[in-house]
């Protein structure tokens, strides 16, 4: 259950994280969020050298799989169209007890995917193998 990531807040829990380009990326992995700079979005890009961010990320529509290797689980978050391109985000979970919650941005690599890794403690199956988003 990711929910205790949300906090509440109507804000991304995860905000200014970069990538190896100098892109950056506000996250909240429960709920969409809304702020100047980027409307209706669970993740938001913020490319180099602007201020002005694009949902890459709902939450409405997200499905829970197996990464391409198989060994964890993710979350795939559809976005919008950006250029001629829909984009989504696929957010790999990590399970680590000792971590409260840490998001990583490994940049584009294919044209209409963005791939991050969530390492908490949050991300561990409780009670059996269910996963929730909150």
């Amino acid at each position: 259950d990711l929910s205790p990531l949300q906090e509440g807040r109507p804000v991304p829990r995860f905000r200014g994280v970069k990538d190896a380009d100098g892109n950056t990326y506000d996250f909240n992995p429960c709920s969409d969020f809304s702020n100047a700079n980027c409307t209706n979005a669970t993740v938001c890009i913020f490319p180099t050298g602007t201020s002005r961010g694009l949902a890459v990320g709902r939450s409405q529509g997200n499905e829970f799989g197996l990464s391409d290797l198989g060994a964890s689980v993710q979350i795939s978050y559809p976005g919008g169209r950006v250029s001629n391109f829909t984009q989504s985000s696929e957010v790999i979970l990590v399970c680590d007890r000792s971590v409260e919650g840490h998001l990583t941005a490994h940049g584009r690599i294919f044209v209409d995917i963005l791939p991050f890794t969530l390492v908490s403690k949050y991300c561990c199956p409780v009670g059996g193998s269910r996963f929730s988003i909150g």
